[in-house]
């Protein structure tokens, strides 16, 4: 189990079905993020949820939300989510990247049980993470340099490129 991972996924243990306002987790599921171009996030504390674009200002930044009241978790939670669009330095002007990362930073002791490299009585959190790779049919970056890389170089990275991915 992932307690970073939405419960409506495979091995997900975060009870994003439980945030009662706004988009439901299921309309832009964690393994679907590259089909949908959008991934799912709790918008501040006891906020509603949405379905961010992959176009918005906190994936072309890679800006974090947080939050600390997600619902069915407790008050001593905090949930990070963060996506990044952008180009890996030094690759080819055709390569993007999308990166996705949640964090339920619930610290709890580990039972020694599941996961197995888990050790019994250490401290854990618990984090989900994935990252794409896309070569496109075209240029999209201006060099190879990622620092050259533009929201508008980004984003059609996300509107050109990963619709064909």
């Amino acid at each position: 189990m992932n307690c970073a991972l939405c419960s409506d996924q495979k091995g997900g243990a975060l009870p994003c079905n439980k945030v009662r306002t706004g988009k439901k987790s299921s309309r832009c599921p964690d393994d679907k993020i590259m089909v949908t171009r959008k991934y799912w996030q709790q918008n501040g504390n006891g906020g509603q949820g949405l379905c961010q674009s992959l176009t918005s200002k906190f994936a072309l930044t890679g800006l974090g939300t947080t939050t600390w009241r997600f619902p069915g978790i407790g008050k001593k939670t905090l949930v990070l989510t963060k996506t990044l669009v952008t180009h890996p330095h030094k690759a080819s002007r055709r390569v993007g990247i999308v990166i996705f990362k949640r964090r339920r930073l619930v610290t709890h002791t580990c039972s020694g049980k599941r996961p197995r490299f888990c050790k019994k009585g250490v401290t854990v959190a618990d984090v989900h993470k994935v990252g794409y790779c896309v070569k496109c049919d075209y240029d999209v970056f201006p060099s190879s340099n990622a620092g050259n890389a533009e929201a508008k170089h980004r984003e059609s990275f996300v509107n050109r490129c990963l619709p064909k991915a």
